[in-house]
């Protein structure tokens, strides 16, 4: 690098320095000369770890040196060199940051962005299209080529290695590699003196620079044997996503099919793996697949989320889009972890992610997701299913497996009370004499077993002691310990919405005082000379709100209406 060349570069550092205040400036192996050339036209130079300290430096231009310091395991936090490099901007002075290493290389740290902030200052240009001389200082004093380039890749660091790994070997695209390099892998690269521009392009700034940085990369990567500072985060997120939608589908398959769901669930072939695998492992007595307690353990994420093909699983609450572009995304990221490969600087924001997201529209309680409820209706349940949960959106805790599990409750009890209008089962018929009234048991033990013939069979019970202080009726219950108290009663006299609020609204709501906020009614409306209109389906179910002084829903219940003693429509009269 000639004098002339590194004068005007120094000239250009200081003058960016002046408008911007604070500039970030990578001069690694290839830039000794560069480096020293700073030091004589500054008033202070102090390296990173003795800056955070000494607030007591004089001058008005500060160089903060061996800045790569502080992208070490244990090192200060990035957020005190923001508080002291503040500091000196509101005094009026400027500061230059000198790393070996580029911005990419430093851990983030959540609300302190100080190096991308900072200004941004290209090194000098050792290399043209026409004169590769990267590395020149290093090699004229003996070191080989080819050290020098590795020196340099160790100093990008881990992150940006592994998107120059996914450029120059994976993704085949060698005369488009560094068109599609990210911004920050960019800046890494022409900050190391690797790359150059010419023209509107970019090219190596080294001979036979693609050989040349493959051979390299593959050394530098090989000795790679420190877990990158993201490791574990990323590692948990994956375990709790797999965790997660095993949990879901275990749950949707045991609500689905009981104690067969293993077999059910995996079909033959899966099945056979998992207890190979398991035999192989810590089942060595297994005979059946009956014998391993779980057998989705053994299944890989991938064979996993092959299930959800299955038709009757349904999709969770996450829609198929979602199912595909996860697979996408997070399969990489978890097999990168997997095969003790780099990752890459996405892959902390991808397992977080689908930690949240999955958490948000998962459900874990074996509950068919709330638009596969609804879809599954005909088109009248389906307009009253829709109505139903928006009425219940009202409830602030009406959300996630709340929503999914009471979704599915309100589909089966629109189906009941359809049910109950069109087959005329002996506790809706008309009756002359009081005495022959039937009793609400009938009712109840009807629903039960209506339960059990649907999605939720095997989750519900009657006449369950010790809940809310008092016997419920029907308590249908899911796996994350949520339960939904049914309250069943009779009425002779008085069924008008607001009259059967009045009556048994405040004992239905009373059930749910320990458990969540939801609860349903079902009364078998016995009274006579009702008009035919209000017998249909969408007139006999509707959602009740309790709420607070401030007017806020603390409390939702269902009430459905089975219109008993009713003649056939052959005795109707007007």
């Amino acid at each position: 690098m000639s004098s002339d060349v590194l004068e005007s570069w120094v000239e250009g550092l200081f003058q960016q320095c002046t408008r911007w205040n604070i500039v970030f400036v990578q001069l690694g192996e290839a830039y000794p000369i560069a480096r020293d050339a700073i030091a004589p036209s500054v008033d202070s130079i102090v390296s990173a770890v003795d800056y955070l300290d000494n607030t007591e430096l004089e001058g008005k231009l500060r160089l903060v040196t061996e800045l790569e310091s502080l992208a070490e395991p244990g090192a200060p936090s990035l957020g005190r060199l923001r508080e002291r490099v503040i500091a000196d901007r509101d005094n009026g002075t400027r500061v230059i940051l000198l790393s070996r290493r580029p911005k990419i290389a430093f851990p983030t740290a959540p609300g302190s962005q100080v190096l991308w902030d900072a200004k941004l200052v290209s090194p000098p240009l050792y290399s043209t299209p026409e004169s590769w001389n990267f590395g020149e200082e290093a090699t004229r004093e003996g070191v080989p080529a080819e050290i020098v380039i590795e020196r340099a890749l160790r100093e990008l660091g881990e992150i940006a290695c592994a998107g120059l790994d996914a450029v120059l070997f994976e993704d085949g695209r060698a005369s488009e590699e560094l068109t599609s390099l990210a911004e920050p892998l960019l800046d890494a690269l022409l900050g190391a003196g690797m790359i150059t521009h010419s023209g509107d392009k970019l090219c190596w700034a080294i001979s036979d620079g693609r050989l040349s940085v493959r051979s390299a990369l593959s050394e530098v990567i090989a000795g790679m044997n420190r877990p990158q500072d993201d490791f574990a985060r990323v590692a948990s997120d994956c375990w709790i996503v797999e965790r997660t939608v095993k949990q879901a589908l275990r749950a949707r398959a045991k609500a689905l099919w009981g104690e067969k769901w293993r077999a059910e669930l995996l079909g033959v072939n899966l099945s056979s793996a998992a207890l190979g695998r398991a035999c192989g492992g810590t089942y060595a007595s297994a005979e059946t697949l009956e014998d391993i307690r779980d057998p989705l353990e053994w299944l890989t994420l991938t064979e996993t989320l092959g299930l959800l093909d299955h038709a009757q699983v349904g999709t969770l609450g996450v829609s198929p889009s979602m199912w595909t572009l996860m697979s996408s995304e997070l399969l990489p990221v978890k097999d990168r972890i997997e095969r003790s490969q780099l990752m890459r600087r996405s892959d902390v924001d991808i397992a977080s992610r689908w930690v949240d997201l999955l958490a948000q529209r998962l459900t874990a309680s074996g509950s068919p997701s709330p638009s596969e409820s609804i879809a599954s209706a005909t088109t009248t349940q389906h307009d009253l299913l829709v109505n139903l949960r928006t009425d219940l959106a009202l409830n602030p805790q009406f959300r996630r497996d709340i929503e999914k599990d009471l979704m599915s409750l309100a589909l089966a009890t629109v189906r009941f009370v359809a049910h109950t209008l069109d087959t005329v089962p002996p506790y809706v018929a008309a009756f002359s004499d009081r005495a022959d009234a039937p009793l609400e048991r009938a009712v109840q033990d009807s629903f039960k077993l209506f339960l059990d013939s649907s999605d939720l069979a095997g989750r519900s019970a009657v006449e369950v002691s010790s809940v809310g202080g008092g016997r419920a009726d029907v308590v249908l219950y899911f796996n994350d310990g949520s339960r939904y108290v049914t309250e069943v009663k009779r009425e002779l006299a008085r069924a008008s919405r607001d009259e059967l609020e009045a009556s048994y609204l405040p004992q239905t709501v009373a059930y749910q005082s320990a458990n969540v906020p939801f609860g349903q009614l079902l009364v078998l409306d016995l009274t006579e000379g009702r008009e035919v209109r209000s017998e249909r389906l969408d007139e006999s179910i509707w959602v009740a709100h309790s709420r607070n002084d401030d007017g806020v829903v603390i409390t939702s219940t269902i009430i459905a209406v089975v219109r008993g003693n009713r003649p056939s429509p052959s005795r109707r009269k007007s």
